[in-house]
């Protein structure tokens, strides 16, 4: 039963109760500073700029000291690109902390190369001594390798590898940068050339560093040897036709002279061509018979796939590559090429030897075909299996097919992934070719490089150097990396 009365005593006593005072609502500025994230991607932008023309420097500079080719140069040149890799990914996150490493994008090339690394530090794993049961108790190793040392090593240049691509694929991902870096690339490798030719001819057939005692009458210039060098130079043939197709497209403001005159374009080009022949005139000067063939194949793809981009036709891009690249290879072999013509007419003796070289390789592919003799542990595994019909003068230190080097250090499997790693990165270059409209120039040099080096490899040890792997790295990053967004600070 309810209580009426009740109810009514209490809505009076509640109307008699004085009631408290409303405070009223302070409303606090408070201000927003919206230049922080431009400030953020601006630094962020200066960063990858400044890294970026210290890793072109590394690229260009990586084999002067005979190629690279030496520990010591590993471990400089592993030091440096670590420490740039650090200094990048640690400022980035500071500045940009949700931006993700574009490295994640390409996981065709990232984890086959990571499991490069993991096969060789397997390889030094003190477990592997079942494996060498044909050999003495004495000798045994007790690792998967029969080179402790020399492996060590070699997964210290590998992961230099890792971390300078790593980087150089973080710093590019700007469409003008890139573009820049493309010229100073191709530059660089001109500048090689030139200091090629200058010590074959001035200075009297020298290297850098000293008296030559091989290749006499060849060019090396910093390399060790001729065909090392030609691969070199090879890249730099796709650099710069890249870099001239891309200038030639470029839009350009009409000029009221017409077309016969001689506008800043014109003359960039007639630079651009004269750098380019001195590269080819060097290239000649190697008398390396296939590093010559593989550089002018790698250039012509270059240009054929950047012909068919601009929308010609097939007959048309031949009668061009017909008139380009074989007038121009047929007047330069007329001029300076007459070594390697002689050369390839005596290629028979030299192709007996190769053939017998492969033919004492691989028993050692049958043996040790899943573990491999051990990263960089060719030229000690090679002389248990080196037989009388190949000089024993000789010390057969390489052999002289990259593919094969691989598959004998590191077995059939673990062999292999390098080989996906470029063939990836060349797939995926030809794919942003195909996919962009613009700034694709770099993506149709790195797809003509890795020609290059693959046609080479087969027939000799060129990327077995560590001043051609960075080079061919930082041109491979340029063709395969996505760019980031306009006002990313990219």
């Amino acid at each position: 039963m309810i209580d009426f009365e009740r109810l009514q005593q209490e809505a009076r006593a509640r109307q008699a109760t004085p009631a408290r005072p409303v405070e009223p609502l302070v409303f606090e500025e408070v201000a927003l500073d919206e230049t922080q994230g431009t400030r953020s991607s601006r630094g962020a932008s200066r960063v990858n700029t400044t890294i970026g023309w210290c890793l072109v420097a590394v690229a260009l500079l990586a084999a002067v000291p005979r190629g690279g080719n030496a520990p010591l140069a590993w471990l400089v040149l592993t030091f440096v690109s670590a420490l740039l890799l650090i200094t990048h990914l640690g400022l980035t996150w500071q500045l940009v902390p949700e931006r993700r490493h574009p490295l994640r994008q390409h996981p065709w090339i990232a984890v086959p190369g990571v499991l490069v690394l993991a096969v060789i530090a397997l390889q030094l794993v003190p477990l592997g001594g079942w494996t060498w049961a044909t050999l003495p108790e004495a000798v045994r190793p007790q690792t998967f390798t029969m080179t402790t040392g020399a492996t060590w090593l070699g997964a210290v240049r590998w992961a230099g590898y890792a971390s300078f691509f790593a980087t150089f694929l973080a710093v590019t991902r700007n469409a003008r940068r890139q573009s820049r870096m493309l010229m100073v690339l191709f530059l660089g490798v001109a500048a090689h050339a030139v200091l090629g030719l200058a010590l074959l001819g001035p200075l009297g057939d020298v290297s850098l560093f000293g008296e030559k005692t091989a290749y006499l009458g060849s060019a090396t210039g910093v390399f060790v040897n001729r065909n090392s060098f030609a691969t070199f130079l090879g890249m730099g043939l796709s650099l710069g036709v890249a870099a001239m197709r891309h200038l030639a497209a470029a839009p350009q403001t009409r000029v009221p002279a017409g077309r016969n005159s001689l506008t800043p374009r014109k003359i960039e080009l007639i630079f651009l061509g004269i750098v380019l022949a001195i590269i080819a005139v060097t290239l000649l000067a190697t008398s390396s018979r296939m590093g010559v063939f593989a550089s002018f194949l790698g250039a012509a793809v270059t240009y054929a796939l950047l012909d068919a981009k601009s929308g010609a036709s097939k007959g048309r891009t031949a009668v061009r590559l017909l008139v380009v690249f074989g007038g121009l290879g047929l007047v330069l072999l007329v001029l300076s090429g007459q070594v390697v013509v002689q050369r390839a007419l005596f290629a028979s003796v030299s192709s007996e030897v190769r053939l017998e070289l492969y033919r004492q390789i691989l028993p050692m592919l049958r043996d040790h075909w899943l573990t491999g003799f051990g990263f960089d542990s060719f030229p000690l595994a090679f002389e248990l299996y080196h037989q009388a019909s190949l000089s024993p003068d000789l010390v057969w230190d390489r052999s002289h097919d990259t593919y094969l080097s691989n598959w004998v250090e590191l077995g059939l499997i673990g062999g292999s992934l390098p080989i996906i790693v470029v063939a990836a990165g060349g797939l995926q270059s030809l794919a942003n070719l195909r996919r962009r409209s613009k700034a694709f120039a770099a993506s149709a040099a790195a797809c003509g490089a890795t020609v290059t080096v693959a046609v080479h490899s087969t027939v000799d040890f060129s990327l077995e150097m560590a001043g051609n792997d960075y080079l061919f790295l930082a041109i491979l990053a340029l063709g395969v990396v996505r760019f980031g967004h306009r006002g990313s600070g990219e």
